[in-house]
């Protein structure tokens, strides 16, 4: 569809669904791999670091993408071209059918990130809010493009709408890899959690001799 259509929108939309499902494999890979060491009892203490290595390293390639797709429509620019309603008419069925398709799974996986707290399932819920929300503006853009020829700036429309589309990859990118980053320092449990932990302590003062001192940190859902 793609390549009859001749836009850089579709062309843009299809590096960016494309890398998505590589994103999406690599999450099903690490939620695999945690879901085995858990049920055979294994040690998983580092486990939790796996979710947010694979959550950079799905950030990272959204950044490579959104500098790919930067660059093709700034050839654009300089080139525009009209769309044509024969050309793009797969494009913008199949576009359809993903707002459909990723609006179920945006809700899904929603639905599954606030019932357990786990960086894969807040990038998988970010990733497919953002996919139904361009889908939704591609078929927008694409009716424009295709209903408004007569206007002279109407080939411009291709190329900047392909230029927002990298503006939220990048927007994408530096919130997945806020949240995953964070975690990957070994930051400590944050104060209401430590306050709970020192109210224990001081609830069982006489049961021990000393306190030499406490180490805490998040892997998951999961604290230690």
């Amino acid at each position: 569809a793609a390549v009859m259509a001749k836009s850089v929108t579709v062309y843009a939309d299809l590096l960016r669904c494309g890398i998505e499902t590589l994103a999406v494999f690599f999450a099903w890979l690490t939620m695999r791999k945690i879901n085995r060491a858990g049920a055979g009892r294994q040690y998983d203490y580092g486990l939790g670091k796996l979710e947010n290595v694979a959550s950079v390293l799905l950030a990272g390639i959204f950044l490579l993408a959104a500098l790919w797709i930067i660059g093709d429509a700034l050839v654009r620019f300089r080139q525009p071209a009209r769309l044509v309603w024969g050309q793009i008419a797969a494009a913008f069925v199949l576009n359809l059918l993903a707002i459909a398709i990723d609006g179920w799974l945006w809700r899904k996986n929603a639905a599954l990130a606030r019932q357990e707290r786990s960086p894969v399932m807040d990038a998988a819920a970010r990733l497919y809010g953002i996919k139904t929300l361009s889908d939704v503006l591609i078929a927008v853009v694409l009716l424009l493009a295709v209903s408004l020829t007569h206007l002279p700036w109407i080939g411009y429309l291709d190329p900047g709408f392909s230029l927002v589309i990298a503006c939220v990859m990048i927007y994408s990118s530096y919130g997945i890899l806020s949240e995953s980053v964070r975690d990957l320092l070994d930051g400590a449990l944050e104060e209401g959690l430590q306050l709970l932990v020192l109210r224990c302590l001081a609830a069982h003062f006489h049961d021990y001799q000393d306190f030499h001192g406490m180490r805490s940190r998040r892997a998951g859902n999961k604290v230690f």
